[in-house]
């Protein structure tokens, strides 16, 4: 087959003409080019699931005068002040015109064609008008095309109807997944000494292709059983909570007489704090139609919603229920809320037709000294797909009593499924000091992290093992499973406080000790395998700190710790002088990581021979939890005495013990 044809190509995923023009055609190879416009000629004869119809009528397909082909579409038959519409929505990959021909036969300037783009109306055709093709303008995007025949109040001429036929879209693709948010992490748990402060990050990422746009809201939080979480006692009744209160009982015992009977309410409120009411009707003959309430927080008798208070529940049935969030700027003191609630009799006992509104004050005190101790930045935002950015999050315990505090950080975005989502944060604010400490073990070092082949073999055992001499340390530290598998073994620390340098941080000195877990990557946490390690203590003077482990050598802190918001922190593995020492302390394992000596198996602070006579030869070949196992991997065998015991052979430890 050879020559030029009229050749018309068909996208069946939209039943549609995709291009129609002439096609050479030489040895049977057909040489074309499709063209980027879509062409929608309805020649399938029946919709495709992206139309949507709506009105009072659908379009529907017809071969009655098609334009193109044996096909066209043709508005639904209505009446008077109805419409039939035909709608569809596209993705563009780029602007460009899209065109169409129209056919119109209805009384001239009352019933129309018309064309919206995105709902915005382009023109309109009316009177007896035949096939002609319009075109009009649409940018690269999402777009929602829509065709409405428009009827008025009285008067049909012609036909009454409109037609459209042959389409021409400009380019379509799929279009991109929509936003998807993904948050680090879930939930904030920080804990401060008073008047500390701290800066964590919430990690908003995008996992969709469209760009992610988002607004942060906080709202603070009672401890849910209602009572407060910060609030001084105003006129006696601090620790009020306004909630599942009956406001309104209707008395009609007169048959001219109906109010509500409501009872004085005075409670007090914290700004920032979410409250709850619900409001119910007493008498079952009547049903409250409508609730609303204002609180005046502005104390100027400017009842403005402000968006502080929503009301939610059924109209005619009830319950209400309200939640009230006294806002940061409230002035502080006495103030009102109005209730206004409007019923209706059924039956009514009185008239054919009756409802009553009902309006009453009631006294709410607000606290205004409430602290305002969680900050974020910024507050909205957009992130583009497969992109992230990250949101300074500030707990401040500036002026705050001992307790705890709670706070939500809501997330209001573009995301569909998840257009909603909320990020719990709890304040700790406590007489304790914070921990952060990290420390490099070499035995098990491998790498760049240590190996965690005692917890991966079950063989750690699940209370401290500090309990024996030379530590003899009387901790009850246990769990009921090690709590993940970052742990590769227990630690001891010791806390040493003393007004002069590290030479002066005697065992006098200590303070407090606690045993917790050494994670693969150096970090010291508490029993529950996350949080630092928290002592009750307050520090007046310089504060070092001791790590001890059952065969490696013991470090303490070659300067005091540094104290950023009650959290004492320190790093022993970035360098040689950050244990007391220096270089002779521990060794440099990798470039620029600097590890505590292995060996040590009685845990006296040295590595000899008693280490190898007394130690590792009585255990050589054993497997287990072993003080002897210098590599941390299970067995105590020739690994353990010649990579670790022999090659340390006569280091000692730099903490003081006199």
């Amino acid at each position: 087959m050879e020559g030029t044809f009229d050749f018309r190509v068909y996208a069946m995923d939209y039943a549609t003409i995709i291009e129609e023009k002439m096609v050479s055609v030489t040895n049977n190879v057909f040489d074309f080019h499709l063209q980027e416009s879509f062409a929608w000629s309805f020649e399938t004869g029946v919709f495709e699931p992206q139309w949507i119809f709506g009105g009072n009528a659908p379009w529907f397909i017809t071969t009655t005068n098609p334009y193109d082909g044996l096909y066209c579409s043709q508005s639904g038959a209505i009446g008077n002040n109805s419409t039939s519409e035909m709608e569809i929505t596209l993705f563009l990959s780029s602007g460009g015109d899209i065109s169409f021909f129209r056919k119109v036969s209805s009384e001239a300037t009352y019933d129309f064609l018309e064309f919206y783009i995105d709902n915005v109306l382009q023109d309109e055709w009316s009177g007896e008008l035949d096939w002609a093709e319009v075109s009009f303008p649409v940018a690269y995007g999402e777009h929602t095309f829509k065709w409405v025949y428009s009827k008025d109040q009285s008067v049909a001429n012609g036909s009454d109807c409109g037609w459209i036929d042959y389409i021409i879209f400009p380019p379509i693709i799929p279009p991109p997944d929509p936003a998807e948010i993904a948050l680090s992490p879930l939930s904030f748990e920080v804990t401060l000494a008073p008047d500390g402060s701290t800066v964590e990050q919430l990690n908003i990422g995008n996992t969709g292709e469209m760009v992610l746009g988002f607004e942060l809201f906080k709202s603070y939080l009672t401890d849910g059983g209602g009572s407060k979480a910060y609030c001084s006692s105003v006129g006696g009744g601090g620790d009020e909570f306004i909630e599942n209160v009956t406001i309104g009982t209707i008395n009609n015992t007169s048959s001219q007489s109906y109010y509500a009977d409501y009872t004085s309410l005075s409670t007090n409120v914290n700004i920032g704090e979410s409250y709850s009411i619900s409001i119910t009707n007493g008498d079952p003959i009547w049903s409250s139609d409508q609730c609303g309430i204002w609180v005046d927080w502005n104390q100027n008798e400017d009842f403005t919603d402000d968006g502080t208070i929503t009301v939610s529940g059924t109209p005619g049935v009830g319950p209400y229920t309200a939640t009230i969030i006294p806002p940061i700027n409230a002035m502080g003191g006495p103030t009102r809320m109005r209730v206004q609630i409007i019923y209706a009799a059924t039956p009514n006992p009185c008239v054919a037709s009756f409802s009553y509104g009902e309006v009453e004050d009631y006294t709410l005190v607000v606290n205004n000294n409430f602290v305002d101790w969680l900050t974020l930045n910024p507050i909205t935002g957009s992130v583009a797909g497969s992109d992230n950015m990250d949101i300074n999050v500030s707990f401040n315990a500036t002026g705050m009593e001992i307790g705890d505090y709670f706070a939500n950080v809501i997330i209001n975005s573009n995301d569909p499924v998840y257009p909603q989502v909320i990020v719990p944060c709890t304040l700790h604010v406590v007489d304790q000091i914070s921990v952060d400490l990290k420390a490099v073990l070499e035995g098990p070092f491998a790498g760049n992290e240590m190996q965690t082949t005692l917890n991966t073999s079950g063989m750690l055992p699940l209370n401290q093992p500090f309990s024996a001499v030379p530590w003899n340390y009387s901790g009850t530290e246990s769990v009921a499973a090690i709590p993940n598998a970052d742990v590769v073994d227990w630690v001891l620390v010791e806390l040493r406080e003393t007004p002069g340098d590290a030479s002066t941080a005697t065992p006098a000195t200590t303070i407090g000790s606690q045993a917790g877990f050494i994670l693969k990557d150096g970090s010291i946490v508490a029993i529950d395998g996350i949080s630092l390690l928290r002592f009750d203590l307050v520090i007046a003077q310089n504060l070092f700190t001791v790590v001890y482990h059952r065969n490696h050598i013991g470090i303490m802190s070659a300067s005091p710790l540094a104290n950023a918001a009650g959290a004492y922190t320190l790093n022993f593995s970035s360098a040689a002088g950050q244990a007391h020492g220096g270089p002779s302390s521990q060794k440099e394992i990798a470039p620029g990581v600097w590890a505590m000596f292995a060996g040590d198996a009685d845990g006296n602070g040295t590595v000899n021979m008693d280490d190898k006579l007394l130690e590792w030869q009585v255990q050589a070949g054993t497997k287990g939890f072993m003080g002897e196992d210098y590599n941390l991997d299970g067995q105590v065998d020739n690994q353990d005495k010649d990579d670790c015991w022999l090659i340390n052979n006569g280091k000692t430890t730099y903490i003081p013990y006199e």
